[in-house]
């Protein structure tokens, strides 16, 4: 469910992060707040939508604090919730920063997604309050354009690069997964690969698209090739040849949803008729590995997590490899290019849109 909590110690290293910030369980947060929030942090208000605000609900729930004011009412104004637009936000019952006409638009000149000074989250989130909620945190303040655009960086000073760098440094992937990656790489893989997000379903991105929401050219151009295993097979043994030519590389792993394992694998066939000598992964040969180390230790929580720990150890293959072709339009993409930019090993990485300009 979208408004379950996933607990901190299966997505990140929760020891690296406490070298920078302190991290209690929710039970102390609870207590030491009395349990009631006394600020509400607010980020873009374009992002406060039905969906946002029960999450925000469920995160109350799973940090054990009372959102009731004291007559009774929601952390948020709850009331007229059908009616809202999509852009419309509720005003919180407690202190706000910034209120939302003072939110910075997503510009050059804001702090928000393009933040060039840190000096301003100080300025915009200016209180004592001890128990504060980042009401709806999903890239509202993002280091991304500033560190890969040079249109931003150019304004960055050295000391605010080198503190955006730290801060997303220290949140990486928890060990359980950066091991069970390494322990794959070194039985399975062995040689240096290439890997390649390809974000593409029927489901979930086709549907985003269809309802105008994504790119119209990514669009047109995914949605055209993306059935076609002959066409999408020419692409990447183009594409394989190249990087075999100039790297000496000749393993691929291909990150996908679940539910595109079948076209992959068709995709795959088409790849090693004319490249034998390729070698092609995939989720299917990664999580019978997970599943087999995971519960060979007797983790209680696995099944429940399965998938959750798949999609992590995929960006963990993604992160490390020689080349990482990304998704337009996916934010699980924008992170693992961060990440590469950050580690300076981007030098050759791609758009995945660049694979089918001639196909």
């Amino acid at each position: 469910s979208q408004n379950e909590i996933v607990p901190a110690f299966l997505r990140l290293d929760v020891a690296k992060l406490r070298e920078t910030v302190s991290l209690q369980p929710p039970e102390i947060v609870a207590e030491a707040c009395n349990r009631r929030f006394d600020a509400f942090f607010t980020t873009r208000s374009s992002y406060c939508t039905n969906t946002k605000i029960s999450r925000l609900e469920a995160a109350c729930d799973y940090l054990k604090m009372d959102c009731k004011t004291t007559a009774g009412q929601f952390l948020i104004n709850d009331i007229n919730r059908a009616d809202r637009t999509k852009k419309w936000c509720p005003e919180p019952n407690i202190a706000i920063y910034p209120p939302y006409d003072k939110i910075p638009k997503t510009t050059k000149d804001g702090p928000f997604s393009f933040i060039e000074d840190l000096d301003l989250i100080n300025k915009y989130y200016d209180t004592d309050k001890r128990c504060a909620v980042l009401g709806f945190p999903y890239r509202g303040i993002s280091f991304h354009m500033a560190l890969q655009g040079p249109k931003h960086s150019k304004g960055l000073s050295d000391a605010d690069k080198s503190t955006m760098k730290r801060i997303i440094s220290m949140t990486p992937r928890p060990k359980h997964v950066t091991e069970s990656v390494k322990e794959f790489y070194e039985t399975r893989m062995k040689r240096k690969y290439v890997a390649i997000h390809w974000r593409y379903n029927d489901d979930d991105w086709a549907n985003h698209c269809k309802g105008n929401h994504g790119n119209p050219r990514a669009c047109q151009q995914i949605l055209e090739i993306m059935h076609d295993a002959g066409r999408l097979g020419k692409a990447f043994k183009n594409f394989l040849g190249k990087v075999k030519k100039k790297l000496g590389i000749e393993v691929m792993y291909i990150a996908a949803p679940p539910d595109e394992m079948e076209m992959l694998g068709r995709v795959k066939i088409e790849i090693l008729k004319d490249m034998p000598t390729v070698e092609i992964f995939l989720s299917q040969q990664l999580l019978p590995f997970l599943d087999t180390r995971f519960q060979s230790q007797g983790c209680r929580n696995y099944e429940e997590n399965r998938f959750e720990i798949l999609s992590l150890a995929e960006m963990e293959l993604c992160a490390k490899s020689e080349i990482f072709l990304r998704s337009s339009g996916s934010s699980w993409s924008m992170n693992i290019n961060l990440e590469r930019v950050i580690a300076e090993k981007d030098a050759f990485d791609l758009q995945n849109l660049d694979l089918l300009k001639d196909y």
